[in-house]
């Protein structure tokens, strides 16, 4: 398996806005809320401009139950848990 470092140390700068990255977390919240049947919500999240950003996803208020992600320079939304592209910044 790939590790996480290597998966967020693509070539590249970071150029995506802190707006484009709350935009993705919701979406991914909500497909988690959708698929499970669950109350979810975006926590935790950092912007690191120019390097990168990460937001962890609780589910029925248990903290991190939904999973801790990173974005990448890619704009790869990745699970650090189970180390998978969950979504991507268009």
């Amino acid at each position: 398996m790939e590790s996480l470092g290597s998966m967020m140390n693509v070539g590249g700068k970071f150029d995506f806005s802190k707006e484009q990255v709350v935009n993705v977390a919701n979406k991914i919240a909500l497909m988690i809320a959708q698929e499970d049947n669950c109350e979810t919500e975006v926590h935790n999240f950092e912007f690191d401009e120019g390097r990168g950003a990460g937001f962890d996803i609780s589910i029925d208020g248990e903290e991190f139950e939904g999973g801790s992600y990173i974005v990448n320079a890619k704009g790869e939304v990745i699970n650090a848990g189970l180390r998978k592209v969950y979504g991507m910044i268009d």
